[in-house]
C-alpha cells in the first residue's frame, strides 16, 4: 500500500509542477500592457539572457522573492515567454479545471463532474484499468478503498489506472528478484553445507528437514513452514542457522538418517538394525571400524539415540 501512495504523491507533484509552470509562473512573470500585447517590463522584446548589470528577471519580480525564485525556472526571457503561450493555449483549449465552489451542491458536483471527466461512481474507475494488467480479486479489495479516496477528490479515472498499472509492474519485478535472489541464496547455501556436510550427507539432511516437518504437520502445513519467509523478505530455510537447527532437531529423532515409508515402522528399528550392522562390522573386520571415523562417530549418535528414546520410554511408562 505504501508505494501505491508514494506513486499517487509524486504523480500528483509532478501534476502541480506542471500546471505551475504553465499558468502561476506566467502571472508572475509577465508584465502586461495595457494594450494586451503581453510586452516584457522592459518593453524590449529581449530573449537573452543578463545584459548589462544586474539580472533581467529582476525586473519582473519587482522585489518578490518568491517570483524571483519561481523566474529562475527559465533561462532566457524567450523561454518564459514560451511559457505564457503555452498557458494561454491551454486556458483557451478549455483543459482549465474550473474549481468546485466551497457551497456546491450535490447537484454541482454531479454537474461538475460530468463536464470534468470524473465518474459519478468510484468503482467505474476500475474501467480506466489498461487492457492487460491484472486484478485480482484479492487486489479488488484494496483497489475499491483507493478508488474511493480518489473518486472523494476528484481525481481523473486515467491517474488510477496509471496507479494499477504501475502497481503490477512493481510487484511482478519484485517477484522476478526475489526469485533471483532466492535462487542465489539458496545456491551459495548449498555449496556450504556439501563442502562441510559431504555431498551424501547433504542430500539426506535435507530429506530428513522435510520429513520432519512433515511427520509434525502434514504435507500442507509443512510447506508452508518450508517456504516462510524471514522479516526482510528472505527465505527462511536459506539461513544456515536455521537449517542447522532443523537438521539437529530431524537427527535427534531419527538418528539413523533412514527416512521410513508409511508402513508403521518405528525410527528406533532403523537405529537398532544399524546398530546391529556395526556391531557385525567391528567382530568381523575390526581394522575397518577403526580406520572409519565416520562410522565410528555414527555409533556414538545412535547410541546416544537409543538411551534417550529408552529413557523417554521409561519415563512415560
Amino acid at each position: 500500500m505504501m508505494f501505491i501512495l508514494r506513486f499517487l504523491s509524486t504523480y500528483m507533484e509532478t501534476a502541480a509542477s506542471e500546471t505551475d509552470t504553465g499558468g502561476g509562473d506566467v502571472a508572475a512573470a509577465v508584465t502586461t500592457t495595457s494594450d494586451g500585447d503581453g510586452q516584457d517590463a522592459g518593453g524590449t522584446g529581449d530573449t537573452g539572457g543578463d545584459h548589462g548589470a544586474g539580472n533581467w528577471r529582476d525586473p519582473f519580480s519587482a522585489g518578490d522573492a518568491d517570483a524571483a525564485k519561481r523566474f529562475e525556472r527559465y533561462a532566457t526571457q524567450a523561454d518564459m515567454g514560451k511559457a505564457m503561450i503555452e498557458a494561454q493555449n491551454t486556458i483557451r483549449a478549455g483543459n482549465v479545471l474550473k474549481p468546485l465552489a466551497d457551497d456546491a451542491t450535490e447537484d454541482d458536483v454531479a454537474a461538475w463532474r460530468k463536464d470534468n471527466g470524473i465518474p459519478g461512481d468510484a468503482m467505474e474507475y476500475f474501467k480506466a484499468v489498461p487492457e492487460g494488467v491484472p486484478v485480482s480479486d484479492e487486489d479488488k479489495v484494496l483497489y475499491e478503498g483507493l478508488a474511493g479516496v480518489l473518486h472523494d477528490n476528484n481525481v481523473k479515472p486515467k491517474v488510477f489506472g496509471d496507479i494499477l498499472k504501475w502497481a503490477g509492474e512493481y510487484e511482478a519485478g519484485i517477484e522476478e528478484q526475489q526469485g533471483a535472489d532466492d535462487l542465489a541464496a539458496k545456491q551459495s547455501l548449498e555449496d556450504e553445507l556439501r563442502t562441510d556436510w559431504g555431498s551424501s550427507d547433504y542430500r539426506a539432511n535435507i530429506n530428513l528437514v522435510g520429513a520432519l516437518a512433515q511427520s509434525h504437520l502434514g504435507q500442507e502445513a509443512a510447506e508452508l513452514l518450508l517456504g516462510a519467509r524471514a522479516a526482510d523478505g528472505t527465505a527462511l530455510f536459506n539461513n544456515r542457522n536455521v537449517m542447522e537447527m532443523f537438521v539437529k532437531l530431524a537427527r535427534e529423532q531419527n538418528p539413523s538418517g533412514v527416512i521410513l515409508s508409511g508402513d508403521g515402522n518405528d525410527p528406533l528399528t532403523a537405529v537398532g538394525d544399524r546398530l546391529a550392522e556395526i556391531r557385525k562390522m567391528m567382530r568381523d573386520d575390526r581394522k575397518a571400524y577403526n580406520d572409519d571415523s565416520k562410522v565410528q562417530e555414527e555409533y556414538r549418535t545412535l547410541l546416544t539415540a537409543e538411551a534417550k528414546h529408552k529413557e523417554a520410554t521409561h519415563k512415560t511408562a
